[in-house]
């Protein structure tokens, strides 16, 4: 009628991948999908004098989906555009239309001026006591989610059966009616049951659905997710370690902010400290930004200088490379070929001279050898004087162009490195001795993660070759499909 309006509420995918895997699957089961099939969603016809507060309760209760939520409008292709921050105005005030997309997004708005920001644990790289304190509390807390998501089940079960008793006037249904509520309740009471042994240990690792296809977790941290912190667009880094010592997972942890360390998360890897010299995020914070906590024995001195190297170990003998752990190295420390490999000796216990370091190359899928003729440090071109320094004068100075026999290797915050003690025995074949008769063999570094990768690259480029061979009929083959165009040209002297 004229005063309902029909609306198309979509499902956020990510806030959807945070319930409970067996929730998940119910309501795939219950609900349609979009037009696209990606995404679930609910088509209800809503009073256009609902407020947003009372549309969001209305369409979770219909769908099932307990907890907070609120909403965004989207543009024509699913993108949101604005957050519905009022929740007591209407949909007629608003100007809702039926054509206007609704994405439904768990967890509530955030205030104007400030910024959501998710909080993961660096497992690997954090004080061993520490993180098994933090894991520990993460793990009782998805416990007691668990159970919070399941009892809201059984209550909805019971609600549900109460309303079918009451409507129906046969003692038969009534019954039945109970014993559905009853067997409901069971059902999530075994689903609370079932969450909790899933929780084990408390480890539930952004990596581990991926396992099978990385198990060396080269392309990817092992990091565990702790919630989401909303701060001002202008706190300080002590702002939001403040905000993050709230969390119920560090109510354990002793130590104060001075012990942790905030680092970005780009593409599930940690990279950057984003700690500045003047105690301001050296990235500008906004909603959606993933940092990675560390939690250390003993306070960081001058975190703003330091680098993230993700560092692992390759097994010679088996041609298998362990887990990175980001590791922190001081800025001299790059700044020199020499100077690297005394940190990569104090790290890996393997000397100096018997080692051998590769660099990932994520884009080509492969590990380029680090030697000193290729190693450089940022900056390192250097000044000379010059007769025509640009706005200097006479005998101003000016940089140097470097000539193509120097170095061009530099490490970034987020590299991953590989260390293998090259006189150690191996399963491949060796391939020269040296002076001292110690066998060395050649190693590529390459992991499974990288031989997948490189299969999808050529499978990729396999099809693009025969799409291309089937629009313009083959190379050296069939002849190309011809057209006839007739091309009529105007007479205009006539």
């Amino acid at each position: 009628g004229a005063d309902t309006i029909t609306l198309e509420f979509v499902i956020d995918a990510t806030s959807l991948a945070a319930l409970p895997v067996e929730r998940q699957e119910q309501l795939a089961a219950t609900l349609p999908r979009t037009s696209d099939s990606q995404r679930l969603c609910l088509k209800m016809s809503l009073p256009k004098t609902l407020t947003v507060g009372e549309c969001v309760r209305q369409v979770t209760s219909t769908a099932g989906i307990p907890g907070e939520w609120h909403l965004w409008k989207t543009n024509w292709c699913g993108e949101k555009q604005n957050s519905l921050n009022d929740l007591d105005a209407t949909l007629s005030s608003l100007e809702i239309r039926p054509d206007d997309g609704m994405l439904l997004v768990r967890g509530h708005v955030v205030p104007k001026g400030f910024v959501r920001v998710e909080i993961l644990f660096d497992v690997a790289s954090s004080d061993k006591d520490a993180a098994e304190r933090v894991l520990n509390d993460v793990a009782i807390q998805q416990s007691k989610a668990a159970a919070a998501e399941a009892e809201a089940a059984a209550a909805a079960a019971r609600s549900a059966a109460v309303t079918e008793t009451t409507s129906s006037s046969s003692p038969a249904a009534a019954v039945a009616a109970s014993t559905a509520g009853g067997a409901a309740e069971s059902a999530a009471d075994s689903a609370a049951a079932d969450a909790a042994a899933e929780i084990t240990s408390g480890l539930k690792a952004m990596t581990i659905t991926r396992e099978a296809e990385d198990p060396a977790g080269i392309a990817w941290d092992n990091l565990v997710s702790l919630g989401n912190a909303e701060v001002s667009q202008t706190s300080t880094i002590e702002d939001i370690k403040v905000a993050i010592m709230s969390f119920a997972a560090l109510q354990s942890f002793e130590s104060g902010p001075a012990n942790m360390l905030l680092r970005q998360v780009v593409d599930n890897k940690i990279t950057a400290v984003i700690e500045g010299n003047n105690g301001k995020p050296s990235k500008p914070l906004h909603t959606g930004m993933r940092l990675a906590l560390t939690l250390a024995a003993k306070p960081f001195v001058a975190p703003h200088t330091l680098h993230t190297i993700r560092l692992c170990i390759r097994n010679t003998e088996t041609q298998s490379t362990s887990r990175p752990i980001p590791t922190l190295f001081g800025a001299e420390k790059l700044k020199s070929y020499d100077k690297l490999l005394a940190q990569l000796e104090n790290e890996t216990g393997i000397a100096r001279q018997n080692m051998q370091v590769a660099r990932h190359v994520p884009k080509q899928s492969c590990w380029q050898l680090i030697t000193e003729s290729l190693f450089a440090a940022a900056g390192s071109a250097a000044a000379t004087p010059s007769k025509r320094g640009r706005g200097g004068g006479r005998g101003a100075k000016k940089v140097a162009k470097t000539s193509g026999h120097a170095a061009r290797m530099v490490l970034r915050d987020g590299d991953c490195i590989a260390v293998r003690d090259k006189t150690l025995p191996s399963s491949a074949a060796p391939t020269a001795a040296n002076t001292n008769n110690t066998v060395t063999v050649e190693d590529s570094f390459e992991t499974d993660w990288d031989r997948l990768q490189a299969k999808l690259a050529q499978d990729a480029i396999s099809d693009k070759r025969a799409s291309r061979q089937q629009r313009t009929g083959g190379f050296g083959g069939a002849p190309a499909r011809e057209i006839a165009l007739q091309i009529f040209v105007p007479d205009y002297d006539t």
